[in-house]
């Protein structure tokens, strides 16, 4: 399978090491999510916390978690395929695993409304969990809704994909 891109040949991808990359990355979404979600809840249970604190811990997570998914892909490639990455096939990896990352910007866009002073920090990590939780939530019923499932299933597969996030979240508190 050879790339297209801009009228240019590429380099050929491996087609089942590369397989998984039809689509946008929804698992890598879905994975950001709840972690994030978690981060945000083991601030919800601090009394003393400051936006910019706040802040820099979601975003640094966010990149930490996104750069590991970037590199453990790109390691991996290198021992499956037995060769150097191109530079074309980095930029995929980046490109793809970027969702990781970048399901933050809703706790991002509320931390900054309280950084600015719209808000208190604790209104802004609760906008950001809740937002979280129901995007989970949402992605439930989504998933249900694709596989065409009746309206009863689609409401059962949201909850039990809240109740997840739930479970794991509580879970982070009880760690810290």
């Amino acid at each position: 399978m050879a790339l297209e891109r801009r009228g240019r040949q590429h380099e050929a991808l491996d087609e089942d090491i590369w397989t998984s990359w039809r689509g946008p990355n929804l698992s890598g979404a879905i994975y950001g999510l709840i972690v994030v979600t978690s981060v945000l809840a083991v601030w919800s249970v601090e009394t003393k916390i400051d936006a910019w604190t706040v802040l820099a811990s979601v975003v640094s997570t966010a990149f930490v978690f996104w750069a590991a998914h970037v590199y453990s892909e790109l390691t991996a490639f290198r021992i499956r395929s037995g060769r150097r990455n191109s530079l074309t096939e980095v930029r995929a990896v980046v490109h793809h695993e970027w969702p990781v990352a970048e399901v933050a910007g809703l706790p991002v866009a509320a931390l900054l409304l309280s950084v600015i002073g719209l808000w208190s920090v604790h209104t802004a990590v609760d906008v950001g969990l809740y937002g979280s939780l129901a995007e989970l939530g949402l992605l439930g019923l989504y998933s249900a809704w694709r596989a065409s499932e009746t309206v009863p299933r689609m409401i059962f597969e949201s909850v039990i994909t809240l109740a997840f996030g739930l479970v794991i979240v509580g879970l982070k508190i009880l760690i810290h």
